[in-house]
């Protein structure tokens, strides 16, 4: 039994966007993504031109750590220049010298044709134009950035082609915040584009020197939420966030390891209380996702996600009237989510109540009709009280949405035994099931029954022993047929 409670428990993880998952609350953003290789060679890149020998990547934060070495304390600021891709995108390579010139401030070797060039081919102007704007904007903003360090007693380094970073001793995030802003606002009178900002602070827990920039960039993939031009310090939200992105990567103790951090800084975040949760349910460490499923009610009663995830944990742990009670609960506080109507319809089901169970799970087909799981278990209510002709129904509609549907193609297969019909189809579902779901010892037993009523005892006996091996009973089968009766 064990065996098959633990196959139950891994299908119910198997996908955070099933019908069977924990509710996590997720931001939709941007991943701090990296941008694409430099167009140009070293010599002809703009930093390099404005600031010869810029150092960039670990050189950078290998340079970083030994100057700070001495400081107890430092900000770290992560600039992204916004939307830079596009407007390379749109250059051509030949143009690349000539744009780079006019960004520089020098005239073109080419004199008056380049202008000319532009005026009579209108079509290489707008890829032209874009790659000077690439170029100014660039410059312009590394040269705020080195002015901007300068007036902090502090010194950047390049950690992408669009994206910089700045360490500046003895300052705050506050102290940084305000030289951000001031960043964003010398940009704002040249009339060019935006930079997106993360901003993080040393000493921060136990936070190394050499994690602070780490955090200041999970302080920009929290910018990205706000959009371009955003500015963000680190706090339980960029951690709430970075936690969320090693959860979906399958790095649960990852994740785990940031929500902890995040609730340093904000005990009482409810988002992070249920995310550490789920990551605890996805462990199976019901104790502990338990716990934090219940801070999060006492922080927030009449949130939805904590009384729907405690729900599946009393669900899994056999506690069944604990569970529908938080179902309904958060039902009544949500009334159109398809998994409360879902987990509350399959729960009335499992307590033997079919008829309840139907009318949540049809309310629940309403929001999302194509959801095979939920067709499947409206047909198991409609067996449970003898309309066979609805089952039927619902369990083909179910294989018509999902063809691979094991469930559905095992109950349709014994549905049609039962009713002495399509036996050559009953028998080809049955067998279709437990090729997709060969450990499910339900869809043996019933192709080995089926096997029993065509006469078929070795492959009926060869079927039941693999169901009593999965933990379904089926020594009464295995008998009659040893005994010589194939006839229930």
């Amino acid at each position: 039994m064990e065996e098959k409670n633990s196959q139950n428990r891994q299908d119910l993880f198997k996908n955070r966007s099933s019908s069977k998952e924990f509710l996590l609350s997720k931001a939709e953003l941007r991943p701090w993504r990296k941008t694409k290789k430099k167009k140009e060679d070293g010599e002809k890149d703009i930093v390099n031109k404005l600031f010869p020998g810029t150092q960039s990547g670990e050189a950078f934060i290998e340079h970083a750590m030994k100057i700070l070495s001495s400081y107890l304390a430092f900000g770290a600021i992560v600039i992204r220049v916004d939307n830079m891709n596009e407007g390379e995108d749109s250059q051509k390579p030949g143009d690349i010298e000539d744009s780079r010139r006019r960004a520089d401030g020098e005239s073109s070797p080419h004199g008056k044709s380049s202008v000319f060039n532009l005026l009579a081919n209108p079509a290489a102007s707008s890829g032209e134009c874009a790659r000077v704007s690439v170029q100014k904007m660039l410059g312009d903003t590394v040269k705020a950035i080195d002015y901007i360090c300068k007036t902090g007693n502090g010194f950047w380094g390049r950690m992408d082609r669009f994206l910089f970073g700045c360490y500046l001793p003895d300052k705050n995030a506050s102290s940084c915040l305000k030289l951000a802003v001031k960043l964003k606002k010398s940009l704002e009178s040249l009339g060019e584009g935006t930079v997106t900002t993360g901003i993080a602070a040393y000493p921060a827990f136990s936070y190394r020197k050499q994690d602070i920039i780490a955090n200041a960039g999970k302080a920009l993939d929290h910018a990205d939420y706000f959009g371009p031009g955003s500015i963000v310090a680190f706090d339980a939200v960029s951690l709430n966030i970075s936690g969320d992105k090693l959860y979906h990567d399958g790095d649960i103790e990852g994740a785990i390891k940031e929500f902890k951090m995040a609730l340093l800084f904000d005990p009482d975040d409810v988002n992070v209380h249920n995310s550490l949760g789920v990551c605890y349910g996805v462990l199976e460490d019901f104790q502990k996702a338990i716990r934090e499923f219940k801070e999060c009610i006492r922080l927030s009663p009449k949130e939805v996600m904590p009384l729907y995830n405690a729900g599946l944990i009393y669900q899994l742990t056999g506690k069944k009237e604990k569970a529908l009670k938080n179902f309904q609960k958060a039902g009544k506080l949500e009334e159109e989510l398809f998994e409360i109507d879902f987990q509350t319809g399959k729960l009335f089901l499992e307590l033997g109540k079919p008829e309840e169970g139907r009318e949540y799970l049809e309310k629940a087909l309403k929001l999302k009709p194509e959801s095979s799981v939920a067709l499947f278990h409206l047909g198991e209510s409609f067996v449970a009280t003898g309309l066979m002709d609805e089952a039927e129904a619902s369990y083909e509609k179910a294989i018509k949405i999902n063809p691979n549907d094991a469930a559905s193609l095992s109950s349709l297969g014994w549905l049609y035994n039962q009713k002495d019909k399509n036996r050559d189809v009953a028998l080809a579902f049955c067998r279709q099931s437990v090729e997709i779901d060969p450990g499910n010892g339900l869809f043996r037993q019933r192709l080995g029954r089926l096997y029993m009523k065509l006469g078929l005892p070795e492959e009926a006996l060869r079927e039941l022993k693999k169901a009593e091996k999965l933990n379904c009973e089926s020594c009464h089968y295995i008998q009659m047929i040893q005994s010589g009766k194939y006839e229930e």
